[in-house]
């Protein structure tokens, strides 16, 4: 249910989450906007707003900074429409890794295209890829950017001097691009 309270005069939105985990009362600011407070079970929900009052300069500054935010969200999609987008999607990355480590020559275990709730790819020690779906929806040097960056933590499983260098054999400048890439945000 959405809810409003005044902070210093300026109307803030927020939603209530009661939670039988939480062990205290918390607020997080999505990307898209949304300030949920999450309350442990036994609170009443009155705790939300007094705890918002009390976190009102962290709660207006998040407001504010959200107001000014350049961030692209990437929506989420009907299960129908996600299903479409993860075999379009897997066509798309398999043959980027595989034109990407016509470079590296890594040995590859596995490539795997799902929706990763809060990343756009990962790596394992066991030499598996994962990656996000909605990378296609990113333009598409900064979809390249994830492939690579991704594929190159199988020769460098960390963000060292020689990961970048290794990035930098097919991807022109990846700190600029790591840098845009934060712009864009999954909800």
């Amino acid at each position: 249910m959405n809810r409003k309270v005044m902070l210093d005069g300026t109307p803030v939105s927020y939603h209530i989450r009661s939670s039988t985990r939480a062990k205290r009362v918390g607020a997080t600011m999505y990307p898209d906007g949304r300030l949920v407070v999450s309350l442990p079970k036994h609170l009443s929900e009155d705790h939300a707003e007094s705890f918002l009052q009390h976190a009102k300069r962290w709660v207006l500054k998040r407001v504010k900074e959200h107001e000014q935010s350049d961030a692209i969200l990437i929506p989420s999609q009907t299960k129908q429409q996600q299903e479409l987008y993860v075999q379009y999607a897997k066509l798309y990355i398999e043959k980027k890794v595989t034109l990407l480590n016509e470079t590296y020559n890594f040995p590859i275990n596995t490539v795997r295209v799902k929706n990763l709730m809060s990343q756009w790819g990962s790596a394992s020690p066991k030499r598996n890829l994962n990656y996000n779906y909605k990378l296609i929806f990113l333009p598409e040097h900064l979809a390249l950017y994830v492939i690579a960056h991704e594929l190159c933590h199988l020769g460098e499983m960390n963000h060292s001097k020689a990961f970048w260098q290794l990035l930098e054999k097919t991807i022109p400048n990846p700190k600029k691009r790591d840098k845009e890439l934060g712009l864009y945000h999954l909800i």
